[in-house]
């Protein structure tokens, strides 16, 4: 019968050392990796600057960027889009990145890497598209964040001025920051249909001046709160 090898103490012992320290390596990675997760879990909005990042990085590799900051929205119902040519080929689930700046818009699809359409285009929906026509007059409109989130006024103001006949003049804090529920304020008390139509396109709703918030030089004011999703 074969003798097995025999190996020395010394041996044994660094094989120990090392089969150790790859096991402290590899639990050390877990722990990071779930400490990450959960650090995103309690900060949507870093999770949310992830996101835009990573959604950049790839539509950056397949198609040169405008500069500047966009505003990205989700196609959820593409039927509600169908008369603008800009979504012709739309599907829902389709990222829209919307860059100010150089008025271009660009339709990227993640679930097939491509680009689908890129372009002018101005983000309103029928009703409020029948609105803005009725009304010669420019509504004004200022926008406070109500919430912890960082970046909701530039990107709702954004969304808000491409609209026609909407211009914002404002963007601040509000002062609270624990606002629940989102809410558009008619504060010069003129411009009912405008702000119905504002609140639908925000799926906020139409209220009060809250007390303790200061009243802008504005015709409308909306109060963004933790229930806006972009």
């Amino acid at each position: 019968m074969a003798k097995l090898p025999k190996f020395s103490s010394n041996l044994l012992n660094i094989v120990s050392i090392i089969i150790v320290a790859i096991a402290v390596i590899v639990a050390s990675f877990f722990f990071l990796q779930y400490r990450k997760s959960q650090a995103l879990l309690k900060n949507p909005t870093a999770k949310a600057q992830m996101e835009t990042k990573k959604l950049l990085e790839e539509v950056g590799k397949i198609y040169a960027l405008p500069k500047g900051d966009p505003t990205i929205a989700t196609v959820s119902d593409k039927t509600k889009l169908a008369s603008q040519a800009f979504f012709a080929s739309a599907q829902n689930g389709d990222k829209v990145l919307i860059f100010t700046d150089s008025k271009k818009a660009i339709l990227y699809r993640p679930s097939t890497g491509q680009v689908i359409e890129v372009g002018p285009i101005t983000i309103q929906d029928k009703q409020s598209s029948e609105s803005a026509t009725q009304t010669t007059e420019t509504a004004t409109i200022a926008v406070y964040n109500g919430t912890t989130r960082t970046g909701l006024t530039k990107s709702v103001g954004d969304k808000i001025a491409l609209v026609k006949n909407f211009t914002v003049k404002e963007r601040t804090n509000a002062a609270k920051k624990d606002y629940e529920n989102t809410i558009v304020i008619d504060i010069s008390g003129k411009n009912k249909v405008i702000s119905q139509t504002l609140a639908k396109m925000l799926s906020a709703t139409v209220g009060d001046l809250p007390e303790g918030e200061k009243s802008p030089e504005t015709d409308i004011l909306v109060i963004l709160g933790a229930d806006y999703k972009e």
